[in-house]
């Protein structure tokens, strides 16, 4: 069989980009970094790297601690290929920052998939895929104009970070209680009005994002710790505040 370092050669020259890639002790690919590349599509011979575990198509900042608009470079993906479900140990995917309005059913197939990063994509649907990555551990979905979330969202039952901000919901389903691993949750930006109670059901969190305007009924002192960034934090005693809050509605 080739090589990786050669096929990664191959590969690179196809999308005429150098890549930043680490491999093994056996000298198999297993995290390839393609993000900021300008890219507008992914070859399908992605699939060939089958030892990969973590692919970075976002979003690059130059490593110089700052954040300037001229250190962040981006991607311009409209679709992946069907074959990304090959990638059968993919651990973390990054795709945030492209043009994605869709992603492939065979996502699903990417059964040890823990992080995956989507945000700012113009995807006001969420595919049905991404409820069927029920290993996930963090999913950001900052930024795609959500206005709805499926039932299905229940199935992540390992989720314990999720960040929903800047979103267009104005409710949760009430399959979202059942997301028990969750300890951070971030729904700033949205049209809530009021807090769902769902969230109340969600013993484990311990940081709700939320700007303040949002929730009027959490100003009074229910034992909701919040700082200068709307933060809550949830602890146990906090949560029995948040029942109560949302009692009194």
């Amino acid at each position: 069989m080739e090589p990786d370092a050669a096929r990664l050669a191959a590969f690179c020259k196809t999308i005429n980009q150098p890549a930043r890639a680490e491999y093994d002790a056996n000298g198999r690919l297993i995290k390839l970094d393609l993000a900021g590349k300008q890219l507008t599509q992914l070859p399908c011979e992605i699939a060939e790297f089958t030892a990969l575990e973590e692919l970075h198509l976002g979003v690059h900042v130059a490593d110089n601690g700052l954040r300037r608009e001229a250190d962040i470079a981006y991607n311009r993906l409209t679709s992946l290929p069907g074959r990304i479900g090959e990638l059968k140990d993919l651990r973390i995917l990054h795709l945030g920052h492209n043009r994605l309005a869709e992603l492939p059913a065979s996502l699903a197939q990417l059964t040890q998939l823990e992080y995956l990063d989507l945000q700012a994509n113009p995807m006001p649907l969420l595919p049905p895929c991404v409820y069927e990555l029920r290993n996930l551990r963090e999913l950001d979905l900052t930024g795609l104009g959500l206005g709805s979330l499926a039932p299905a969202i229940g199935q992540l039952q390992h989720l314990h970070t999720l960040m929903l901000n800047r979103n267009r919901l104005v409710t949760l389903p009430e399959q979202f209680a059942t997301l028990q691993a969750l300890t951070l949750l971030n729904l700033s930006g949205n049209p809530l009005g009021s807090l769902p109670w769902v969230v109340t059901r969600l013993r484990q969190l311990r940081q709700l994002h939320l700007l303040k305007y949002v929730l009027p009924e959490l100003e009074e002192n229910y034992g909701v710790g919040q700082n200068k960034h709307h933060i809550y934090d949830c602890y146990q005693h906090a949560l029995k505040a948040l029942d109560y809050a949302v009692s009194k509605k």
